[in-house]
């Protein structure tokens, strides 16, 4: 596995989560429209794009804009992808890895299936670790392709909009050896309080 290198040919990925790099920020638009053109994603033409080509994009983003973009494209992603109801912090992050899968396809095939509840492999997931409530601090780990700076948008934006009102949202990667070691699977550990 490596980052921005697809677990299966046949994923891709929808419209509204690709809009997120579209509408991320006013500056700079009009650049990252042709870098998706470029990688043979016409937001005018389509609802469903090869997750590979939508990874080539964010290389490329990250490479030519910095990762600073693929952070504030995470932030964007709340705001059009397709996502379960959620009304509480511990709600938002359970519902990560079903809003994940909710907006990919693999094998022509929804990653997610509202009638059984069903994920599909291929994509990549999220999982709550821990949730602790009483002392404010969480643990996600997320395995993908997708480059980690975006996740931590991803969660920070959730982290932000479903805490407490008066509480103070932070979010970490962990640095820890042993998670250190999950890098190499692709995958991250996220670190959150509140």
């Amino acid at each position: 596995m490596a980052q921005y290198k697809v677990y299966d040919e046949t994923a891709e990925v929808n419209l509204e989560a690709i809009l997120s790099v579209v509408n991320c920020l006013k500056v700079g638009k009009d650049i990252r429209n042709k870098i998706l053109l470029k990688h043979n994603i016409d937001i005018n033409n389509g609802q469903w794009f090869k997750m590979q080509d939508w990874l080539n994009a964010f290389q490329e983003i990250s490479e030519d804009l910095g990762e600073f973009n693929l952070f504030l494209t995470g932030k964007a992603v709340i705001e059009t992808a397709m996502l379960p109801p959620m009304n509480s912090l511990e709600e938002a992050l359970h519902s990560l890895n079903i809003g994940y899968h909710m907006n990919h396809k693999v094998n022509d095939q929804p990653a997610f299936n509202p009638e059984t509840g069903q994920l599909l492999d291929g994509v990549g997931c999220y999982e709550v670790v821990s949730f602790d409530e009483e002392n404010r601090k969480s643990v996600v780990q997320h395995t993908s392709p997708y480059p980690w700076k975006l996740v931590l948008g991803v969660i920070t934006e959730f982290v932000s909009r479903f805490s407490p009102i008066g509480s103070e949202p932070n979010v970490v990667v962990d640095d820890s050896p042993e998670a250190l070691e999950l890098r190499k699977h692709d995958s991250y550990t996220f670190l959150i309080s509140w």
